[in-house]
């Protein structure tokens, strides 16, 4: 490993080179390339010591010559290399070494004679892809297909020159994970001083245990690497910053420093409150420089202003990335890049030839500087082996391919491969091609690809079968039989539902069997497909047919694959694509008889890749910052920023898309500031001599001290420039005060600032020892740059109605003259009057009657609230009463304000009201005499509420709800409710009448707060699912019980949007172990009403009896009456075979949609009891799947996979683009993305409010999909 010492000295080396004695007499001189007489070299640096020459003498010179050679020559001996016999001289005075070389050349005792050469540490490393990393040095040089322009580039070699950073540098990676044990890396790695390893205490007290390389905010614990997908991009980022000079891959633009991991970004993005979390964390660990390559649009002229204010608190030069919508954020904001922060340096991405990048945003406020961020190349985290392709002999042959011929990268590859799968059939046998790629119109066509390859290699005799769709079956047996050889290829097809919802595989139970009874011929079966196996991977056919076992699923990363020492397969070797749309399983032989063929290959530069992006960019401004703060530790942001700003090099594609039109120039920066003030100057008298020492810090551009002195009273003056860190004073007047301070100079005569003053006498003082010091010099600062309504239910009557001034409606009429024409199924709707703060309608009971007669459903529209009525809901006892009479039914909507709107909330703990308005509902039969209130209906009625905007506030949507006023209790209570950010309203379904109020729920518990589960524990008591054991305390991980699991799943079904089962109490238990006064006793008797729960065989429930994962799991899928679409097969967990067979159906179910995850590694945890948080987290993530917890929104366009940032899918829409974000964790949902690549989809799911390294786009969470 390379060693680079801090400070590029110039180094005095005695380079020995052993000649033979040329000519007698004539002594031996070599040239390096710096003639004597030329002692300045490149770059203004001295090529030797002027006045310094190096002697090797003669074998056999005696001693006496030796000695006596300095003075016959005229010469000071310095020193002595016996080891060499060879010795170092000094010059006379007057004499040049270019002149005494020349007269020493006939001396008889010298072999050799040189100039004292000065070496500097090689500017230029010779790390293995240094060629690739044009941002540091540009020379023109092609890069990923791309010729560049020379020099654009940040000038890195000549800026080492002068300073490579320090590791008292430390830079904060604010983004996803980074391998920390990168071979790039892992040297880098700040580590926490004050922290011991693996000892589970927080050691340094600051609320983070064994936090040693950082901090993982986005999963709360101390795993900054979780993921060698996930934490890519933070990977790479950091090579750009700091990876090691140590010959093997690539160096950083600061290879000396080190680098703080602190994740906030996950799968699913950021939050705000994480990353405010991580920027404190840096700002109390001292960190001075942050990047952060993550962002998202900011919706609101003042954008996320706690983020904001943690970005200006925290005194550190925060280097942002711009973004990537090719977008002017100077009118489109982006959060953090276009805040207006003093302390916010955001970087533009530029590509190879000068110009910015396509992709990059820009901005002449709020972009200052470019730099490079296209095809740049990094770290990133090591590719995993594996098995390509397995090879079977039984018998018969067959070749298992996990992946597909049209996955290489041209048809050679393509023809190559299937040339050795078919070695010893002969050009004239009978081959079977099947294409059971699928729909064509939903799946890419392959069949090309095989077909081009057979004919290529002569092969005449072949017949094509083109299986009807994805899920029917291929050729049978019977047909198969004839043909020596079957290649059977899949494309991207996995499988898809039959027309009766069951799920169907690729290769399905009949092509299975034909398969099998073909090989027992004898015959060859040679299968392609990524998915050919998806859930048939422990079927008979795949283990004891193919060979095969499944090491690992849906791999994306792989790029090479070669082949073993198999015969026939010793060569090959082919690339092949990788992304999230390219899931292929890594496969392992199972048995003596199956070979592995065909490797995915660890191919060299598998710790490196391209990415392009702002993110890239960023990083390389960090990196520079680095730089300067290596030379100058002191800088302050606005210096740093002005350093940087102010020296960039001029780009005409930047002239009016950033501040500075510059693109950043490192060497240029670094020249621009001043050296590091020295420190600790100390004076220490003796007699009349006074020894000055202090401490500094020499970059490479370091010239000199300067040493001032003052006299008593009397100026400062310059008595000395030493290039060492000592000086001492001799001859001073003891009767008199000298004080000293002292200054560092570079090469550009740049002056740091003076270093405290010592005084090294003090008049009239004739003692010896040490002075007094006192401060000098001017101080750093940190700045900037550039439910019911309560009492007894039924009907009450009055003598008069209670809201005067609604004006009579003609709804009436509007209503028959819809019943005749709108078609069966649709709800008619009716127009609200408002008066006042009232909204009413009123129809005849006449018309009422017309209504339910009719089966048709109505809707009451106001302005802000909605009242969907089904068919035959207005339809009660009381009502029925009236039906032929000239009573009306009167429906009204009272807004209520002001006062007594924060009367009624004043009793509202642990909620916040969303919006200033209560809402209060009622219903009246008015006749002639009297009003008669309606407080329960025949079914239930949708209310919908549209919220104005800045309602929400900082109120998570997830947690949003509609509350009732129980005017018996006085209190409100959860009616439930389902928020729509798409428009901004939020819909719940009631049976009655009452006062409601739109509010957020808010609440924690002190035993959860660093629980792995207290977001989706505080969302589950936020929606009323579940409650803490006490009002302080949760009991997460307390075992949970039976009934504790009915009453969360009632619950669900209480409160979700076409369930709303309502409690019932009946007379007669269910159980003879739950009686009425068991406070669970109406969860419990609804639970078995609705068929959740069946009790025991003994007839009784055991409320508090454990629970089990198995059942935990069975009991929610049930409830939710969610199906699974796979086989046992799926299933990755190494207990699996422990499963109870009633249990199969739901874990499977549950798996397939990322709804349970292993425990303890990867184990189901078959009979272990499952706790409240397990219990929480599965149910919140059913809700989410189904659209539980928010309305789904549906956005239309092409499926596409982007490469900014790393290759993601982006649905391409009339309005703009998606990122689109998924959970990993569903295994149908990542199949069916990676089909459909290139198609027209529908996709529902949720928009995110989320930073992202992607910076583009809107982020959306997809749920569901389907072709258009």
């Amino acid at each position: 490993m390379r060693v680079y010492t801090r400070r590029t000295v110039s180094m005095l080396i005695i380079f020995t080179l052993i000649f033979s004695l040329i000519n007698g007499s004539i002594v031996g001189y070599a040239d390096n390339g710096d003639m004597p007489g030329k002692a300045v070299g490149k770059a203004g640096r001295a090529s030797y010591v002027e006045g310094e020459l190096l002697v090797k003498f003669k074998d056999g010179t005696s001693s006496s010559k030796k000695l006596s050679f300095a003075s016959e020559n005229g010469l000071k001996q310095n020193k002595a290399y016996e080891s060499v016999n060879a010795g170092l001289y000094s010059v006379k005075k007057g004499m040049n070494t270019s002149k005494a070389l020349k007269e020493l050349t006939k001396n008889d005792t010298i072999e050799y004679i040189q100039p004292n050469y000065v070496y500097y540490a090689d500017s230029i490393p010779d790390d293995s892809h240094y060629t690739k990393l044009w941002g540091l040095n540009n020379t023109g040089q092609t890069v990923n297909g791309i010729k560049g322009t020379a020099n654009i580039d940040i000038d890195a070699p000549e800026a080492w020159d002068i300073a490579r950073g320090s590791e008292d540098i430390v830079v904060a990676v604010i983004d996803t994970g980074i391998d920390i044990s990168h071979p790039e890396l892992s040297e880098r790695m700040w580590r926490n001083p004050g922290e011991i390893p693996g000892n589970g205490i927080d050691d340094d007290g600051n609320g983070y245990i064994d936090d040693i390389y950082g901090w993982d905010f986005h999963g709360k614990d101390n795993s900054v690497f979780d993921s060698e997908i996930h934490d890519e991009h933070g990977t790479h980022v950091a090579g750009i910053i700091a990876a090691s000079a140590n010959n093997e891959g690539v160096i950083g633009v600061a290879p000396g420093v080190k680098i703080m991991a602190l994740k906030f970004l996950g799968p699913d993005g950021g939050k705000t409150s994480d990353a405010i979390e991580a920027i404190a964390y840096a700002k109390e660990m001292g960190v001075k420089i942050s990047n952060n390559s993550w962002g998202r649009v900011s919706t609101g002229s003042s954008g996320d202003i706690l983020l904001r204010e943690a970005i200006e608190q925290s005194g550190m030069l925060f280097v942002a990335s711009a973004g990537n919508d090719g977008a002017n954020i100077d009118s489109t904001m982006y959060a953090p890049s276009s805040f207006p922060s003093n302390n916010i340096l955001t970087v533009a991405a530029v590509n190879n030839l000068g110009s910015l990048a396509g992709f990059s945003n820009y901005g002449v406020n709020s972009v200052d500087i470019g730099a490079p961020g296209v095809d740049i190349y990094s770290t990133i985290p090591d590719v995993a082996e594996g098995v390509a392709m397995i090879g079977m002999e039984n018998g018969y042959k067959a070749f298992t391919a996990a992946f597909g011929l049209e996955d290489l990268e041209g048809q050679d590859d393509a023809r190559d491969l299937l040339s050795r799968v078919l070695s010893g059939v002969g050009n004239g046998a009978p081959v079977l091609l099947v294409d059971d790629d699928g729909n064509r119109t939903v799946y890419e066509d392959v069949y090309e690809v095989y077909s081009s390859a057979l004919t290529d290699l002569n092969y005449t005799n072949i017949e094509t079968v083109e299986v009807a769709s994805d899920i029917a079956d291929g050729p049978s047996f019977d047909h198969m039989k004839a043909f020596d050889a079957v290649i059977w290829f899949t494309g991207r097809a996995f499988g898809n539902y039959n027309g009766i919802g069951n799920w169907v595989t690729t290769l399905t139970n009949n092509d299975q069997s034909n398969l099998i009874q073909y090989l027992n011929t004898g015959k060859r079966l040679v299968l392609f497909g990524q998915d050919a196996l998806y859930e048939i991977e422990e079927s008979t056919l795949a283990r004891d047919y193919l060979g095969l076992e499944v090491a690992a699923s849906d791999y994306v990363r792989n790029t090479q694959i070669i082949g073993t020492s198999a015969a026939g397969f010793q060569s090959a070797s082919y690339s092949i694509p990788c992304g999230p749309q390219y899931e292929r399983d890594h496969l392992k032989p199972a048995g003596s008889k199956a070979s592995a063929l065909l490797l995915y290959a660890a191919e060299q530069g598998a710790f490196y890749d391209y990415m392009s992006g702002t993110s890239m960019a960023a990083p390389y401004v960090a990196g520079l910052s680095a730089l300067l703060l290596d030379k100058n530790p002191e800088l302050t942001v606005v210096q740093l920023k002005s350093a940087i700003m102010n020296n960039g090099s001029p780009l005409s594609g930047l002239n009016g898309k950033t501040y500075t039109g510059k693109m950043a120039n490192a060497y240029e920066a670094l020249k621009s500031v001043a050296p590091a003030k020295p420190t600790n100057l100390s004076a220490l008298k003796s007699g009349t001599n006074v020894l000055l020492t202090w401490t500094g810090r020499e970059a490479g551009d370091f010239k000199n001290y300067v040493v001032e002195r003052k006299i008593d009273s009397g100026a400062y003056s310059v008595i000395s420039s030493p290039e060492s860190r000592n000086y001492t004073d001799s001859g001073i007047d003891t009767s008199k005060t000298y004080s000293y301070r002292v200054k560092a100079v570079d090469d550009q005569s740049k002056a740091s600032e003076y270093s405290n003053i010592a005084v090294g006498n003090t008049a009239a003082s004739s003692s010896s020892g040490s002075s007094s010091s006192t401060s000098s010099g001017s101080s750093s600062g940190s700045g900037g740059g550039g439910g019911g309504g309560g009492g007894s239910p039924g009907v009450s009557s009055s003598t008069a109605s209670n809201t005067p001034g609604v004006p009579e409606d003609s709804a009436d009429s509007k209503l028959q003259d819809a019943l005749k024409n709108t078609a069966a199924g649709v709800n008619i709707e009716v127009p609200m009057t408002k008066s006042n703060n009232t909204e009413a309608v009123e129809i005849s009971m006449k018309t009422l009657d017309s209504l339910n007669k009719s089966g048709k459903g109505v809707v009451f529209a106001g302005e802000d609230v909605q009242i969907t009525v089904p068919p035959m809901a207005l339809l009660t006892e009381e009502t029925g009463k009236y039906l032929s009479s000239s009573a009306k039914l009167n429906i009204m909507i009272r807004e209520i304000k002001g006062v007594e709107a924060q009367k009624l909330i004043s009793n509202t703990t642990g909620l916040v009201k969303v919006g200033e308005k209560v809402y209060d509902f009622t219903a009246e039969i008015k006749t002639d005499k009297e009003a008669i209130e309606l407080k329960e209906f025949g079914r239930k009625l949708r209310l919908k509420i549209k919220l104005a905007q800045g309602d929400m506030g900082s109120v998570n949507g997830n947690k949003l709800g509609v509350y009732h006023y129980n005017e018996a209790r006085k209190l409100w209570e959860y009616a439930g409710g389902v928020y729509n950010p798409q428009n901004s309203t939020i819909t719940f379904d009631t049976g009655h009448f009452s006062k409601y109020a739109v509010m957020g729920m808010e609440k924690s518990f002190s035993d959860i707060a660093n629980h792995w589960a207290k977001s989706d524990i505080e969302l589950m008591v936020s929606r009323h699912i579940v409650d803490g054991i006490s009002s302080g305390e949760f009991g997460a991980d307390k075992e949970i019980t039976r009934a504790e699991v009915v009453k969360m799943l009632v619950n669900v079904l209480r409160y979700s949007p076409d369930k709303n089962i309502d409690l019932i109490t009946p007379k007669t238990a269910a159980f003879k172990d739950v009686s009425a006064d068991n406070p669970d006793f109406a969860f419990i008797e609804t639970a078995a009403e609705h068929g959740i729960t069946k009790g025991n065989p003994d007839g009784t429930f055991g409320p508090d009896d454990t629970v089990t994962r198995e059942q935990l799991t069975t009991m929610i899928i049930r409830a939710m009456g969610i199906k699974a679409d796979s086989g046992l097969s799926i299933l990755t967990f190494g207990d699996k075979a422990k499963i109870p067979d009633w249990a199969e159906e739901s874990i499977i179910a549950a798996y397939e949609r990322g709804l349970v995850l292993g425990v303890g590694g990867n184990e189901f945890g078959v009979g272990s009891t499952a706790t409240r948080a397990q219990g929480a987290v599965i149910i919140k993530r059913v809700m989410d799947r189904l659209g539980l917890l928010q309305v789904p929104a549906k956005i239309t366009g092409k499926l596409v996979v982007s490469s900014i940032e790393g290759q993601h899918y982006e649905l391409e829409t009339n309005e703009g683009v998606y990122v689109l974000q998924y959970d990993g964790d569903n295994k149908y949902l990542a199949k069916v993305l990676g089909s459909m690549v290139g198609k027209d989809l529908e996709i529902g799911g949720y928009e995110q409010n989320v930073f992202t390294t992607y910076q583009r786009g809107k982020v959306f969470k997809v749920i569901s999909i389907e072709a258009k």
